[in-house]
């Protein structure tokens, strides 16, 4: 979690600089920019508004990391998702495991009255 949480998310930093002077001699048009990252158009790149920075290979803005998911982390975010998913199901099985013994023991006197009669 700690990986995916912290991680630089693959960020492609800002060049202002080449942007305004590819712009000034017209190598570049303005459609070729992001304008919020100031850099060039990259493909699968994304301008994240909410975290600001653009990002290589960019999938989804994560709530639950509290992070972009990007190139340079989806591993880790992939092994949490993972780790998440198994404690999820470990979870589950003790719950269904003790709610069991729980309404079996609870049963037990029950089921030998009827035997009796």
């Amino acid at each position: 979690y700690f990986k995916s949480w912290k991680a630089d998310p693959g960020t492609i930093a800002p060049q202002p600089e080449h942007i305004i002077q590819g712009i000034t001699n017209q190598e570049y048009s303005v459609d070729d920019v992001v304008m919020p990252a100031m850099n060039l158009k990259c493909p699968r790149a994304k301008y994240s508004r909410l975290f600001e920075c653009y990002v290589a290979r960019f999938d989804h803005d994560c709530p639950w990391i509290s992070n972009v998911v990007g190139v340079a982390n989806i591993g880790h975010f992939i092994g949490f998702c993972y780790t998440v998913t198994v404690c999820l199901l470990c979870w589950d099985l003790l719950a269904i495991r003790l709610v069991f013994r729980e309404s079996a023991a609870a049963m037990g006197p029950l089921c030998a009255e009827r035997k009796r009669h």
